[in-house]
């Protein structure tokens, strides 16, 4: 049985991944630029929103509607944030 590893072609596909310090600078330039541009936006909007909402009458009168806002909000923020991080990903080139 041979080794697949010393096979031409996983050569060839080891050649074309394994770039050496290209990559992490693009990672590094785009995990920044994501953290602190959509993350943090989308965050501080959510944050402002949790206030309304837990200071709203209603959220004093009946605490679990602020609760199951919170969570509804926190799942789409969830959810859209990482589409959006995947489509950064594609369009930076690091996916």
């Amino acid at each position: 049985m041979s080794n697949p590893f010393n096979s031409p072609k996983f050569k060839q596909i080891h050649e074309q991944v394994s770039t050496p310090n290209s990559i992490i600078g693009v990672a590094f330039a785009f995990g920044s630029c994501f953290l602190a541009v959509s993350s943090n936006t989308r965050y501080q909007i959510i944050n402002g929103l949790e206030r309304v909402v837990e200071a709203s009458p209603l959220a004093k009168k009946v605490p679990p509607v602020a609760m199951a806002f919170t969570v509804g909000v926190r799942f789409a923020n969830n959810i859209y944030g990482g589409m959006q991080f995947v489509d950064w990903a594609r369009w930076s080139g690091v996916q």
